[in-house]
């Protein structure tokens, strides 16, 4: 699959500690993630859809569309234990054809979590068709349950509206590492781009920003230092109707009436006083 440009990638090993999931996300989307259940409208057909997914040889042994045996996990709640979670916890995990049949809040923060959870992430799922050679395909699937074009508005046909897996890997704030096109152009398979946490301290700023204090009026010592160096003496002033040649400080030879050099540009100089 081709490679695609990638989120940026923060390391945690400066630390030493990991967080909890329930510490990196906000509190609605922990709020979802205890109540978030996948419910296809038709889950025998999306999971053969899923079967069918050309799943690469590493990601095979992960577990799809569920959480390993984990406390907490219930079939009413699949995902309720991932809050609890340390980030990067989880070797891998694979999600196909799930995320389009969840409410896009719920689609995005479970999307979210799963990235922080697990070192690698699979997606398979519905897109928008990319070029001309997807059209086909992209009409056959308003055929499919969810997605039909006529009565109120249901989770599959938002999905569409908001930009399909890769709306929502934007919305999540994640990129995709690698990209393979399923069904003609109907669906992709993703792999997310790895997420590892931004741990490096910001440099803390000045106490008066924070206080709200009126900064500090004396000069820092190396703007003091600049400033002696910029300087110099003052050039004197010249005269306009009477030249000073001794306040340009010229040599006193010069400066003298009776010098020859003088003498010979005496008349060119107005204003001259012996």
């Amino acid at each position: 699959m081709p490679a695609c440009p990638s989120a940026p990638c923060f390391s945690p090993e400066a630390t030493g500690s990991v967080p909890l999931l329930r510490d990196l996300l906000s509190d609605a989307d922990v709020t979802r993630l205890h109540t978030l259940r996948p419910a296809p409208p038709v889950p025998g057909l999306y999971a053969a859809l899923c079967r069918r997914v050309p799943w690469p040889d590493v990601s095979r042994a992960l577990p799809c569309n569920a959480l390993p045996a984990l406390p907490g996990t219930t079939a009413q709640a699949p995902f309720a234990s991932l809050p609890d979670l340390p980030a990067g916890s989880l070797e891998g995990l694979r999600l196909g054809y799930v995320l389009f049949s969840l409410p896009w809040p719920d689609a995005v923060s479970l999307l979210r979590a799963c990235a922080l959870a697990a070192r690698q992430l699979w997606l398979a799922d519905f897109i928008l068709a990319e070029r001309n050679l997807g059209l086909p395909a992209a009409l056959l699937r308003r055929l499919l349950p969810g997605f039909l074009p006529w009565g109120p508005a249901t989770p599959a046909r938002i999905w569409l509206r908001r930009g399909g897996l890769e709306g929502c890997l934007r919305d999540a704030g994640l990129a995709a590492a690698q990209r393979r096109t399923l069904l003609a152009g109907a669906a992709a398979l993703i792999r997310v781009a790895p997420v590892r946490l931004q741990t490096t301290p910001r440099p803390a700023r000045p106490r008066y920003f924070l206080d709200g204090a009126s900064p500090p009026t004396e000069r820092p010592a190396f703007l003091s230092s600049l400033a002696e160096s910029r300087t110099s003496p003052p050039i004197p002033a010249v005269k306009e109707a009477a030249h000073d040649l001794r306040r340009l400080h010229l040599p006193e030879q010069l400066c003298r009436s009776s010098c020859p050099a003088m003498q010979a540009h005496r008349p060119a100089i107005s204003g001259w006083r012996s």
